[in-house]
């Protein structure tokens, strides 16, 4: 009988899904159209047959061998390009990251540098310089606006499920959220409330004097009701919308440093693709909206 008849031919060994063999197909041999011959084996160890090579003579043996190495050294190789290229890729977001955290310490020293140099000596003001009725309710608009941008941006980082594919404690992200809403979500809805009463509906005077450090204090307590009732507004609106928006700042911030840990392939997916333009109209709106309020507060806080 020919040899070759005891084998079944394949035109490729690709072609036969071992899955779908049983252990009654173990004593069945292969052919492809290249010669190649092959037999089964069970494997112990995974519980799932496999395919072996035969070969017919010792100097076709050194040939499968030589195959084998040759093909085992080629998947380490690409095992060590794929880490190598793994690397690379957290090394390339790690100076992302530094570079972001960099520029936007820079940024933030700016806005500190820039309120500090805000003047408050006792002046009349120059309104011609500055509409104040239209500032504020620039304010009450642009900062709602960034909140529910802010807003917006931590929803889609939850449903993509950023937080849990970045950390193995999910505490850390919970923390942050839970600041987020107190600093800036409640914390809006408080400086809001605040400067409408201040604008529209304002308690006497006397009622926001214990507030107010005791050099303000002092330096105001001369003057008529209405003076007075000026002062304390444009300070607490200054006071609280400051600390709010620049709340808001360092939360974009946070927030754009957990995206830039993301794999480039993630961010460019829906919906975190449509997050950079968010955070860059956050942070230009509210910067905007501090040097505004510096320059309100040095043109009118003023006696």
């Amino acid at each position: 009988m020919n040899s070759k008849s005891e084998y079944i031919f394949v035109r490729s060994i690709n072609d036969v899904d071992p899955k779908k063999l049983t252990i009654r197909d173990l004593n069945k041999k292969f052919i492809d159209e290249d010669g190649r011959k092959y037999a089964l084996k069970f494997d112990f160890q995974t519980r799932q047959i496999k395919f072996v090579r035969l070969a017919s003579s010792y100097q076709e043996a050194l040939k499968i061998k030589q195959e084998i190495l040759r093909e085992k050294h080629k998947k380490e190789l690409n095992q060590q390009k794929l880490e190598d290229n793994i690397q690379n890729i957290y090394a390339k977001q790690e100076r992302e990251i530094i570079d972001l955290e960099n520029k936007q310490e820079n940024q933030k020293n700016q806005l500190n540098q820039f309120s500090r140099n805000v003047e408050i000596d006792f002046l009349s003001p120059d309104e011609s310089l500055f509409d104040e009725n239209e500032f504020l309710k620039e304010l009450e608009r642009d900062t709602k606006k960034s909140v529910e941008s802010l807003r917006a941006i931590e929803k889609n980082l939850n449903r993509a499920q950023v937080f849990e594919k970045l950390s193995t404690s999910l505490n850390e992200f919970f923390d942050l959220q839970k600041e987020i809403e107190i600093k800036c979500y409640n914390a809006s809805e408080e400086a809001i409330k605040m400067l409408k009463e201040l604008v529209y509906y304002p308690r006497p005077a006397t009622h926001y004097l214990s507030r107010l450090p005791d050099p303000i204090r002092k330096r105001i307590e001369n003057l008529d009701s209405k003076q007075q009732l000026d002062y304390i507004r444009r300070y607490e609106i200054y006071k609280i919308f400051r600390e709010l928006i620049m709340n808001i700042i360092d939360f974009t911030n946070k927030l754009e440093r957990i995206y830039y840990k993301l794999p480039a392939i993630d961010r460019e997916r829906k919906p975190l693709v449509d997050l950079l333009p968010s955070f860059a109209e956050i942070k230009e709106t509210t910067e905007n909206l501090i040097q505004k309020m510096n320059t309100w507060y040095s043109n009118y806080q003023k006696l």
